[in-house]
């Protein structure tokens, strides 16, 4: 659910903090989490020059094994995405389809900017006009425009389906109408969709929510989860992946709910779906894949079949000062913390969907009219984006593929991910003020070959509208290596991505 029209506040931990480390997994899990902690680096801050000069003999203090994947990791088309918020007018939330054709045509190529990704949208049939099903945003007629600009920009679309006067009331026939609208005749209006999710967050709006037991069983208008899947499954031929329930949050709180869903509808639901916006409580992130995939082994009707996405996350669900941290939203912090989120999802073997394309400083792009904090300046990539496209490389570097490799640092307040196939390095240096240079040790590839090495720019200042952090990723380095080693510096608050080819 978009932010914006949040009802009632969402139960929260301990608000955002700066984790020294990884929470350690609990014991017996199929995925680990990696552990990373470490002792301050005595290196002194050179140049990548002198540092490559002397690499050969120096010691690592990060390293990689490709050879060692991670069970359960695999990359896919649908690891990375955000989502098209469908919010628009007034020329605040304009979005790829909405306003005037230049508006759409630039925002198509920034967000296509970012590579091929999952764009997730709430659409809802309508009674035949099917358009945004977004609270206090519904539109008609229009779900063709939006999926078939989805796939303009290389997209994969996930279709959200809303109801019939919200996000949750759905019936089982409007939703088959939805699949055989986008399904029909091999695909139509920028069909097929293959990928569903059903419904937004049914816990949401304390006493007023639509609530898991009619999610669930039916009622409050809705058919109940189960009847809904049935009908879209038998109205394609197509194999279709269904995702739910897509809950606020995860934690010890509301684990029962997602207990009941899984007892009830585990038969039914391919992937579980949850949404969490902690900032930079990462290890909140980390638990809650931890707690879903334990959830889903535990019984035999999902355990190896069902998996873990996190359908919604940002810095914060809302951005008001001081207590939601607007200011974090337009800082390098942001793009710290979404790199971060992304590499705990897939190496944990989830999938990780940023929110949203444009609502406010929750987006990827600038809205305009300096509302909310933000420059006025059209169509301007936030901090988040890089954070996402530190990871997808876009338009300019290539996307990892294969699974998540074995890495450890011995760096504080670093995370480390790196994928098995095209063997990309992302580092993440979560400090606020520490810098590091890094010796990073490759293993499982030639001790000789070439590399790049990519960074974002640090800008912390929330006000200024030309800061470093609103800027592309830029190539600091490129090279060859040896004795499996490359070197280069990481600024405090900055995202690295290194290309290897061995």
């Amino acid at each position: 659910m978009p932010a914006e029209h949040q009802p009632t506040p969402r139960p929260t931990g301990q608000g955002p903090v700066e984790p020294a480390h990884r929470a350690s997994p609990a014991a017996g899990l199929p995925r680990p989490i990696m552990t990373r902690r470490g002792v301050l680096s005595t290196a002194a801050h050179l140049g990548v020059g002198a540092l490559l000069a002397g690499c050969a003999t120096d010691g690592a203090d990060a390293t990689v094994d490709f050879a060692a994947a991670r069970d359960g990791s695999e990359l896919s088309e649908v690891s990375f995405g955000s989502c098209i918020s469908t919010y628009s007018g007034d020329g605040e939330n304009v979005n790829i389809v909405k306003g005037s054709a230049a508006d759409s045509a630039a925002w198509r190529a920034t967000l296509g900017g970012l590579g091929p990704l999952v764009w997730r949208i709430p659409l809802a049939w309508h009674g035949g006009s099917p358009g945004s099903s977004a609270g206090g945003a519904r539109s008609y007629g229009d779900a063709g425009d939006y999926v078939s600009a989805i796939r303009s920009i290389g997209g994969t679309p996930v279709v959200v389906v809303g109801g019939t006067t919200g996000d949750n009331d759905i019936l089982a026939d409007d939703a088959a109408a939805l699949v055989r609208y986008f399904n029909d005749d091999g695909g139509r209006h920028g069909g097929p969709v293959d990928h569903w999710i059903i419904g937004n967050e049914p816990d949401n709006g304390g006493d007023a929510a639509f609530g898991m037991a009619a999610y669930i069983h039916g009622g409050k208008g809705g058919s109940g989860f189960s009847t809904i899947v049935g009908a879209m499954r038998a109205a394609t031929s197509r194999t279709l992946e269904i995702a739910g329930p897509s809950l606020v949050s995860y934690a010890s709180w509301n684990k029962d709910l997602y207990d009941a869903f899984l007892d009830a509808c585990g038969h039914d639901v391919d992937v579980v779906d949850f949404h969490l916006y902690e900032g930079a409580d990462l290890p909140r992130y980390s638990d809650a894949v931890t707690g879903l995939q334990q959830a889903v082994a535990s019984r035999p009707h999902t355990a190896g079949r069902v998996g873990v996405q996190l359908g919604e996350y940002n810095w914060m669900w809302r951005y008001e000062e001081p207590h939601h941290g607007a200011g974090q939203f337009y800082t390098s912090r942001n793009t710290v913390a979404g790199a971060c989120t992304i590499g705990r999802l897939v190496e944990q073997g989830g999938r990780a969907y940023q929110y949203s394309d444009n609502n406010g400083p929750l987006g990827l792009i600038t809205p305009g009219g300096a509302n909310n904090g933000a420059p006025a300046s059209h169509r301007l990539p936030t901090p988040a984006y890089y954070g996402l496209k530190m990871w997808t490389g876009g338009d300019l570097f290539r996307r990892p593929t294969g699974s998540m490799a074995a890495c450890t640092t011995a760096l504080p307040e670093v995370e480390l991910f790196a994928s098995t196939g095209q063997k990309n390095v992302v580092l993440v240096n979560k400090s606020l003020s520490r810098a590091h240079d890094v010796v990073l040790a490759v293993r499982g590839v030639p001790a000789s070959g070439s590399y790049e090495v990519w960074q974002t720019v640090r800008g912390m200042d929330p006000s200024d509208s030309a800061g470093a952090q609103w800027q592309d990723p830029v190539r600091v380095d490129s090279g060859s290596y040896r004795n499996g080693r490359i070197a280069f510096p990481s600024p405090a608050t900055t995202v690295t991505t290194v290309l290897i080819d061995g």
